[in-house]
């Protein structure tokens, strides 16, 4: 293959960097892969159409992560239609690249160094499995049709009971001897017998990459998941929030912006994709039960060759050199691109890396007859989208309905004239056309789903933000605090709450107006927000009432949380027209404990708290249930 330069034992940086240049600027595929991961979008690169500045990209994302992702995208072509029946190989790569997407989304989220090896380690993690069946593909066809489980974990077991091996170390291998780095092909095997055993990552490697992998490959298999599975699924999805304290609809977005990567490069790759909620939605289905309206299964667009007037892209098999040679040039006369094989094992390996419009085939071969390499081809988004005719020589009635069963488009004897092998390839050209309209159908749809997801997160956020101050609101915070009360009472971590009341609030709308009384609010609100850390969640529960919600702290972390704001807030001089004041707030802290009932007693806690900071003589904080003034200032401490 031309890309063989790229394998470890041929590799030599300084030698084949002008080869891999010359490569990537050849295969839009691969260039459109490299700009991806340089942060540009595949779908403006594949209307575009353009390939340039080659040479820059490659040395911006650095000649050895270059080679590894055109090594990869190769790999990915290599396999991507194969001979095991019973594998669905675009089930496989479908979540596959979900995964690896997942995984380049959260490397970066992570602030891990070397985001395209973690997406390479997603899209590759399973690929033991793919070798195998590839090795044996008749045994392994075997196996499949033999268990009596469709669990995963069960069919890794079969494996090394059916083949005495596994599929992690069969991956370690060949990845390895293929050329992929050290840190791709460790960090990939999350699932590894070695790795479970002993429990850590081996010494000298960066914990959180087996971390990402473990969150992406539960990301996309929620993405790639039916109802059932998701809802499987979606317990580890709510304990990953947990576990890494992110915020829901941060992840949510993360999530939605992987679903949208993953349509691009289904697109790219001709790998089926389906049209999803958004995750907030998912969320609302598989925490609340309110079902989305929208949820269609969906495939791809595919980048295929397009029809160019009457030159269409044909690949012609035949064992008979001599009328491969005569059709090649009687093809070629009129104006099409051929391209030969003389069985289907090398036609099967053409179609993977240079996928034609259409396939003219001899029935009866060696190795692989053509209506094998049909079979083979059907299983598959690619294939279903090329047109496939076969010659045919004095085959029976009953073989001809079944060749027409396994997807043969058409058939033409060798021995037709000129003009009738002319006019059969043509007729490509419709069945070209209705995949055409299917794919700007499916754009539309796309295209329609998410600008509904787009309205729908905002009308999300509209509902969930005060719309004075900009924080989030009473709603919001009831969800809030929901969610992590039943944190706290999974984990026995710690959770406390500050609620603040502006002191003379209502003296301030009856002298200066509404007007003024709104901009304390907003500045107020302004303070809040710079005064609180990351897991303190500040919101307006209505009127001059505000909430914090302090996520993991004990009762002295939320003191601390609100002296911090009374004394910033304080600080704070307001000015506008005839008002300059300092404004103060009244605080109140309680933490959850035995003698708070539920998450209502924690809010009345915190309520009464307030009241007696304002009995108390207003601007400070009182905590429950001790009702005393906390005091931080060491002059106030002396002069008590």
């Amino acid at each position: 293959m031309e890309a063989a330069f790229l394998l470890r034992e041929n590799w030599d940086a300084d030698q084949h960097h002008d080869s891999l240049c010359e490569l990537v600027s050849k295969d839009v595929l691969v260039y459109a892969a490299l700009r991806w991961l340089q942060h540009r979008p595949t779908r403006e690169i594949v209307q575009r159409g353009a390939v340039e500045d080659v040479e820059r990209l490659v040395a911006a994302l650095g000649v050895e992560r270059a080679r590894e992702a055109t090594l990869g995208i190769v790999l990915f072509r290599a396999l991507r239609v194969g001979r095991c029946v019973a594998l669905e190989y675009d089930g496989f790569w479908t979540r596959a690249l979900a995964r690896g997407l997942a995984s380049n989304h959260f490397a970066k989220s992570f602030g891990l160094a070397d985001p395209i090896r973690a997406f390479l380690s997603g899209l590759f993690a399973d690929i033991g499995k793919i070798f195998i069946a590839e090795s044996n593909p008749l045994r392994y066809d075997e196996l499949i049709y033999d268990r009596d489980t469709t669990q995963a974990s069960d069919l890794r077991a079969r494996e090394r009971e059916w083949f005495g091996v596994d599929r992690d170390t069969v991956a370690w291998i060949v990845m390895r001897d293929l050329g992929f780095s050290r840190e791709t092909f460790v960090s990939m095997l999350v699932d590894s017998r070695q790795q479970r055993s002993a429990g850590q990552p081996p010494v000298g490697h960066d914990p959180m990459e087996y971390e990402v992998q473990r969150m992406a490959r539960l990301i996309g298999s929620i993405i790639c998941a039916d109802k059932f599975e998701r809802t499987q699924l979606w317990g580890d999805f709510v304990r990953l929030r947990s576990l890494h304290d992110m915020n829901r609809d941060g992840l949510n977005t993360l999530c939605d912006g992987i679903v949208n990567d993953w349509w691009d490069w289904g697109d790219l790759l001709v790998v089926p994709t389906r049209n999803l909620p958004g995750f907030s939605e998912l969320c609302d289905w598989n925490e609340r039960g309110i079902e989305p309206v929208r949820y269609n299964p969906m495939g791809t667009a595919g980048l295929l060759p397009k029809p160019q007037g009457d030159r269409l892209h044909v690949l012609l098999v035949d064992d008979d050199r001599v009328i491969l040679e005569a059709t090649r040039r009687r093809l070629e006369r009129a104006g099409h691109h051929v391209v030969t094989a003389t069985d289907g094992q090398e036609a099967l390996a053409i179609l993977r890396q240079d996928p034609p419009q259409v396939v003219l085939a001899d029935w009866r071969m060696p190795k692989m007859d053509g209506l094998e390499l049909c079979r083979n081809l059907r299983r598959t988004e690619l294939g279903r989208r090329t047109f496939f005719i076969l010659f045919t020589g004095e085959e029976k009635e009953e073989e001809i309905v079944k060749a027409y069963e396994d997807g043969i488009n058409d058939f033409i004897n060798k021995q037709s004239p000129q003009p009738i092998l002319l006019a059969r390839v043509r007729a490509a050209r419709t069945f070209l056309a209705q995949w055409d309209q299917v794919d700007q159908d499916r754009r539309i749809i796309r295209a329609h789903c998410e600008q509904s997801r787009k309205q729908a997160s905002r009308m999300k956020t509209d509902s969930l933000t005060d719309a004075l101050t900009g924080l989030p609101n009473r709603r919001y915070a009831m969800e809030r605090l929901r969610e992590e009360w039943a944190r706290a009472e999974r984990s026995s971590e710690c959770l406390s709450v500050v609620m603040l009341d502006i002191d003379n609030f209502k003296l301030v709308n009856d002298q200066y107006g509404h007007d003024i009384g709104d901009l304390v609010l907003m500045e107020t609100a302004a303070i809040l927000r710079t005064s609180t850390r990351r897991n303190e969640a500040a919101c307006r529960i209505g009127g001059e009432e505000f909430l914090i919600i302090c996520s993991g702290a004990d009762l002295g972390s939320a003191v601390q949380c609100a002296e911090r704001v009374r004394k910033a807030i304080e600080a704070n001089l307001v000015e506008a027209k005839d008002f300059k004041q300092n404004v103060t707030v009244s605080l109140g802290v309680a933490q959850r404990s035995p003698l708070v009932d539920g998450l209502d007693g924690l809010l009345k806690a915190a309520d009464e708290a307030i009241y007696g900071a304002k009995d108390g003589g207003r601007n400070q904080v009182v905590v429950w249930p001790a009702m005393e003034r906390v005091v931080f200032d060491e002059e106030e401490r002396r002069a008590g």
